[in-house]
């Protein structure tokens, strides 16, 4: 009877060892998804701020094609938000217009913003 007790709290001990890992991963999770800057290209263009796209661009062309927040590329936030000149700046250092983000291409993020310039 000793020996099936041992058992019983030994387990009871991982499973709640186990929970508290799981509860601390997932608040370091949620800390760090609120908490984190967000890469600088797309402050600058939810800032409109060509100039500084431009020179982020120019350190690392390659940024055109790294996801932010939820997936979305820099020409995908720029579309959604209306950023007609920003879309040319992207698609003109080689954005990719067929990239999708769950099945949702840049256009169809400027028809979802209503900005038919866009388009």
């Amino acid at each position: 009877m000793l020996n099936e007790a041992t058992k019983w709290a030994s387990r009871s001990h991982k499973i709640k060892l186990l929970g508290a890992v799981l509860l601390i991963s997932l608040l370091a999770y949620v800390a760090i998804r609120i908490l984190a800057p967000k890469p600088d290209i797309f402050s600058a263009i939810e800032d409109n701020n060509a100039e500084r796209v431009r020179a982020l661009l120019k350190k690392d062309p390659m940024i055109v094609l790294r996801a932010g927040e939820g997936g979305l590329l820099p020409i995908h936030l720029a579309a959604w938000r209306g950023r007609t000149a920003m879309v040319e700046l992207l698609l003109d250092n080689n954005a990719y217009i067929h990239s999708t983000v769950q099945g949702q291409t840049a256009l169809h993020f400027a028809a979802r913003g209503g900005h038919c310039a866009v388009l």
